[in-house]
């Protein structure tokens, strides 16, 4: 009841003509879908890394990601305390903007740092988990994780589009 008919089996789909080369629905459907399995055969590159080589790789990329996110926030408690105990409370709230706008650019400065180091311009294809590639992946986005904070605050302003530029994307 209240189904029409051709919808239930999926016939009567696909017969209108695209006005634009004249292919009806179904063609255009059958096209996009040959061009995306053609995409996806992609070779599968980069080999495995050894389990003895990637362990460590990994444990120091984790050490590494501490130490950044540490550092990203250390010298701004260090300045706030310092500001606060010289000058007092008043003189630490006028100039604490200043700090965390301080704070952002080295956060950011380290974000886009790591990207271009370790990845360099991102190129499609199928990457084997576990590869050399993977690897520097894996670490460029964990270093990269505190400036998504201030891609966040900075979003919709011509800011964010000069950071995006920096990372690599092709905006306008």
């Amino acid at each position: 009841e209240g189904e029409v008919e051709g919808d239930v089996k999926g016939e009567g789909q696909g017969d209108e003509q695209d006005g634009e080369n004249g292919e009806t629905d179904g063609e255009v459907r059958r096209r996009v879908r040959d061009e995306v399995r053609d995409e996806t055969d992609m070779e599968v590159q980069g080999e495995v890394l050894p389990l003895s080589v990637r362990l460590p790789l990994q444990l120091a990329g984790l050490i590494l990601v501490h130490i950044v996110h540490c550092l990203a926030i250390v010298p701004l408690l260090l300045a706030a305390l310092r500001l606060l105990y010289s000058h007092g409370l008043i003189a630490l709230c006028l100039a604490l903007p200043l700090l965390l706008a301080l704070d952002a650019v080295a956060i950011v400065s380290v974000g886009i740092s790591a990207k271009w180091t370790l990845i360099g311009r991102y190129k499609s294809g199928a990457h084997r988990i576990w590869s050399a590639y993977f690897l520097r992946w894996w670490l460029a986005r964990r270093l990269m994780l505190p400036m998504q904070l201030v891609l966040r605050v900075t979003q919709g302003s011509p800011l964010s589009c000069a950071l995006w530029r920096l990372l690599g994307a092709q905006i306008g």
